[in-house]
C-alpha cells in the first residue's frame, strides 16, 4: 500500500533529480510495488477487434494518371505512413528517445486529433486502428478528475490514499507537457510504462483533456494495425473557458 497520498509527486520529483541510469531508489521501488499491488482492480481487457483513431498533421500528394486534372490532388496519408517508426525519433509520455515506440490511439476520432494540437488550416490525416488481439490494459480513466484532490492532512484511510495516489497518475498521463521539457516531465511515466510492460500488461487508458475521449498508448505497436484512412480540414479552434477569479479593479488617476 501507499505511504502517503503524495506518493506519486514524491517519485516523480525523485526520479526527474536523478540521473536516466541511475538506479531507483528503495523508495522509488517500494512506489512501484504500490502501484502492481493496486492495479488488480485498474485492469481491463479489450477485445480483438476493437476500432479505435489515430491523426497525423498533413496529407499526401495522389496522382492519377488517368485524369490529369486531378493531378496532385491532396489525400490522406497512406496506411503504413499513420504507424509509428519503430523506433521513436522524440520522447513521448511513455516511449524513450531511440527506444522502441509506443503506439498512442484514442477512443474517438475528435479526440485524436485535439491529441495532436492543429492550427487552424492544417490538414489532418485521421486512421482508424484495429486490435489484431485481445489486450490487457491499465485503465486510469476511470480515476480521473477535474478537480485537484487536497488533504490538510495525510487521510488514515489507506483506501483514500490509494485513490488519490492514482488520481494523480491519471491527471499527470492526460496533461499536456511543452516540447522544451518533454525529456525530463515524461521520465516518471516512462518508467511507469516500463513496470507496467515489465508485468506483461499491453498498454495503458487514459483520459484525453484536450479531447472528450480516452487515449490508449499500447506498448508494442504490432497489436493494432491501420485501416480506412480520411484526411480532415481544421476549420476553427473554440477555446471553452470559465472565470475563475474576479477581475482585477481598474485604477484610476
Amino acid at each position: 500500500m501507499f505511504t502517503s497520498w503524495l506518493s506519486y509527486s514524491d517519485f516523480a520529483t525523485a526520479v526527474k533529480r536523478s540521473g536516466r541510469r541511475q538506479a531507483m531508489s528503495t523508495k522509488a521501488k517500494t512506489f512501484l510495488n504500490a502501484l502492481s499491488s493496486t492495479a488488480a482492480s485498474r485492469t481491463a481487457r479489450i477485445a480483438k477487434g476493437k476500432v479505435f483513431w489515430r491523426a497525423q498533421r498533413g496529407f499526401s500528394v495522389a496522382t492519377f494518371a488517368e485524369d490529369i486534372s486531378k493531378h496532385g490532388v491532396p489525400t490522406p496519408h497512406l496506411p503504413a505512413r499513420m504507424k509509428p517508426p519503430p523506433i521513436a525519433a522524440a520522447p513521448g509520455r511513455l516511449t524513450r528517445k531511440g527506444e522502441s515506440s509506443c503506439l498512442y490511439l484514442a477512443t474517438d476520432e475528435h479526440t485524436a486529433i485535439a491529441e495532436i494540437r492543429p492550427w487552424i488550416g492544417n490538414h489532418v490525416s485521421v486512421a482508424q486502428f484495429k486490435l489484431l488481439r485481445d489486450v490487457q490494459i491499465i485503465d486510469c480513466s476511470s480515476e480521473h478528475s477535474e478537480d485537484y484532490w487536497f488533504y490538510e492532512s495525510e487521510p488514515e484511510d489507506p483506501i483514500e490514499r490509494e485513490r488519490a495516489v492514482w488520481h494523480e497518475l491519471s491527471r499527470c498521463l492526460s496533461e499536456p507537457i511543452d516540447a522544451s521539457t518533454r525529456t525530463t516531465e515524461y521520465k516518471p511515466t516512462q518508467i511507469i510504462g516500463d513496470h507496467f510492460r515489465a508485468l506483461g500488461l499491453d498498454g495503458i487508458m487514459y483520459q484525453s483533456i484536450l479531447g472528450g475521449g480516452r487515449n490508449v498508448a499500447l506498448f508494442d505497436g504490432a497489436n493494432a494495425d491501420p485501416g480506412s484512412c480520411a484526411l480532415v480540414y481544421v476549420r476553427c479552434l473554440l477555446p471553452l473557458y470559465d472565470e475563475v477569479a474576479a477581475p482585477c479593479p481598474s485604477h484610476s488617476r
